[in-house]
């Protein structure tokens, strides 16, 4: 979800109850810049990747609970990968899958986050406040 102004990297700390104008001219600026360009990256992904918005959630267990959210989307055979790390810590961590599988995939969106396979799961560096998005091939 995007909300007034996030899209144009817009500091102004806005209410749902209250009526502050959006700073459009945040847009124009680098941070503002590379915020649309992120934004117009999520909007082609979720277009391009039926599954991130038919597909099922499976909720997946990682050994850090506490910091990262994991999760997989399935649907007609797609698989899609979601892991951010919610801390300002960078971490490594193990993502454990529901059935015993090798995790095989083509990334879709990434920052700060390298992947290894490992016995039945998969091993995450991820940095502070980043992400990996992957699909299963």
């Amino acid at each position: 979800m995007i909300y007034n102004g996030q899209e144009v990297a817009d500091t102004a700390r806005h209410s749902i109850f209250g009526r502050l104008p959006i700073d459009w001219a945040s847009g124009d600026t680098p941070t503002g810049k590379a915020r649309q360009a992120f934004c117009k990256q999520l909007c082609a992904m979720r277009r391009a990747e039926r599954t991130l918005t038919h597909g099922d959630v499976v909720w997946l267990d990682n050994d850090q609970p506490d910091s990262v959210l994991s999760f997989l989307r399935r649907s007609s055979g797609q698989e899609i990968l979601s892991v951010v790390n919610l801390s300002d810590r960078a971490m490594k961590l193990r993502i454990a899958f529901p059935e015993p599988t090798s995790w095989s995939s083509t990334t879709l969106l990434a920052d700060g986050a390298t992947a290894e396979t490992d016995d039945g799961g998969l091993l995450l560096n991820l940095e502070g406040f980043r992400y990996l998005v992957a699909k299963r091939k």
